[in-house]
């Protein structure tokens, strides 16, 4: 029967063999994202790189991402699954918020929803985190004690090769480095044990990132980076130290019960774990791209600097023959020098580029129009919108989804994580009519069953139409008298993404009291 660590590393392996042909896959992606070119030993030849795998993604992750930078509007709506529920659903929803800034969730976004973009998978984790240090005056503070979200390298994660989700996968594995003050921190609070027992085994690089740089592995004990296996099933987690140490081998600490991992992909593959990206797509066109580029480039040189056809001993000085103005060729034979004839196909080979960035415009689905380049052809401004919400259209069903599996996912341990951990009063930040107000949220004004819903326009292509329709409701509606007159205001607000809506309407409802 196999030990504990036997298991842990035998997992380990498994999931790293299963992994390894993804791994093939991300490399020429990156590289093709930081439009690295092939190398080559002619120098004399063109080798541009085309940069359309990046203008993609950097057309697409900043629409993604503008949902959650500077918006009035919550990231995520908290619903109470029960009418009991609804006003600690409310709290609930202004302590998430302010969790979410707390923990720079919106810069965090940036490298997750990328990565998924990029590779088509992207893995966080979610946990806990308290820290405590000393003030001026030497007295213990806290320093920090909330929730945390953690982007993960999908070389750091290692998953159950048999499980296509999270949830069904017997276990999970996430490979840090640490140092040696970190394990022993860590062992003065009780979380690790046997930090003592590390040696100077050597340290495992393989696979860390795609610069294959290491200058770690020589470095002494206390300097060096530590391989931390951190293994999780549902019930339980046990941590590894240079695959021979175990730290740490205790039951899951989230009541929960769940891998703390959130799982991301922008196109899914039936039954797999691993997505679909931007790139996978499109890789042939873009070296097919880069070629024909290249290819005009390298005409157009020997047209400028040409070759030549020499019958022996039709001229002395070889060096003569170089393309420079006002140059003089002399010759023994003027029938012996004759230029080679270089076709001038430079006409055809844009009209081959241009089929090539049509080709990748419809596989991608990033046209023109999104990128916000309207083309030479004289369009009137509603053709613009139209082609720019169909162009927008093929993106929402992926970016909901994205938010559906990672905002609304993240959100949910938070929440859990806040029932489970917090003790005490706390106190909230928020911006109010007034200007920045503080909300006291005690333990028991977050308990409940909550559903979680993204408030999120992916591609926010309908931001216009929507008010458009939402100014034609309210003036036809505000004068009927069945019709909540606030709830009709606070939705024109919202339109429009009003700070506080509630706040305002309250205050104007107060003053009119008091003008009675």
């Amino acid at each position: 029967m196999k030990t504990l660590l036997e298991k842990i590393l035998y997992n380990y392996q498994k999931a790293s063999e299963y992994r390894k042909p993804h791994e093939e896959r991300w490399r020429r992606f990156y590289n093709l994202y930081r439009c690295r070119a092939r190398a080559m030993d002619d120098e004399t030849r063109a080798n541009v790189f085309v940069p359309e795998v990046y203008t993609i993604i950097e057309t697409l992750c900043p629409r993604l991402i503008s949902n959650y930078l500077n918006t009035s509007k919550p990231i995520v709506e908290v619903l109470g699954r029960e009418e009991s529920d609804m006003t600690n659903a409310r709290a609930s929803e202004k302590l998430l918020a302010y969790q979410f800034e707390r923990m720079q969730l919106p810069l965090k976004l940036v490298t997750f929803y990328k990565q998924a973009l990029m590779y088509g998978t992207s893995i966080g984790k979610v946990f806990w985190d308290y820290r405590v240090g000393k003030n001026r005056d030497s007295e213990e503070v806290i320093l920090y004690d909330d929730p945390v979200f953690e982007v993960l390298d999908l070389l750091d994660f290692y998953i159950d090769p048999d499980a296509s989700t999270i949830d069904e996968a017997r276990f999970c594995i996430h490979r840090k480095f640490l140092s040696l003050g970190e394990l022993e921190k860590r062992q003065e609070s009780g979380i690790y044990k046997n930090v003592d027992k590390i040696g100077d085994t050597g340290s495992f690089h393989d696979s860390m990132d795609f610069n294959d740089e290491d200058d770690n592995a020589n470095d002494p004990l206390e300097d060096r980076k530590i391989e931390i296996l951190e293994y999780w099933e549902d019930d339980r987690v046990v941590t590894v130290a240079e695959r021979s140490v175990i730290l740490r081998d205790s039951p899951n600490p989230f009541d929960h019960g769940k891998k703390p991992f959130v799982h991301l992909f922008f196109v899914p593959v039936p039954f797999e774990f691993y997505g679909v990206g931007v790139v996978e797509p499109i890789e042939g066109l873009q070296l097919e791209l880069n070629t024909k580029r290249n290819q005009r480039l390298d005409n157009v040189n020997i047209i400028l600097n040409r070759m030549w056809l020499l019958q022996r001993g039709a001229m002395d000085d070889l060096r003569q023959l170089r393309s420079r103005p006002g140059g003089v060729i002399v010759v023994n034979d003027i029938n012996g020098l004759q230029p080679l004839p270089a076709p001038d196909v430079t006409a055809s080979s844009y009209q081959e580029e241009d089929k090539i960035k049509l080709d990748i415009q419809n596989t991608s689905g990033v046209s023109d129009y999104i990128r916000g380049a309207m083309g030479s052809q004289k369009q009137t401004a509603t053709e613009v919108q139209i082609k720019s919400e169909q162009s927008s259209g093929r993106f929402e069903f992926n970016f909901k989804l994205m938010a559906e599996m990672g905002i609304k996912q993240i959100a949910r341990f938070v929440l859990q994580l806040d029932q489970q951990l917090i003790d005490r009063q706390r106190s909230v930040r928020i911006l109010g009519i007034n200007g920045v107000e503080f909300l006291r949220i005690n333990p028991d004004e977050i308990s409940g069953n909550f559903d979680l819903y993204p408030c999120v326009d992916p591609m926010r292509v309908h931001e216009a139409e929507k008010r458009q329709q939402m100014l034609t409701l309210y003036s036809n509606l505000i004068s009927n008298p069945i019709v909540d007159k606030k709830m009709l205001s606070k939705r024109l607000l919202e339109a429009f993404e009003i700070q506080n809506a509630d706040n305002m309407l309250q205050n104007q409802e107060m003053e009119r009291s008091s003008a009675i």
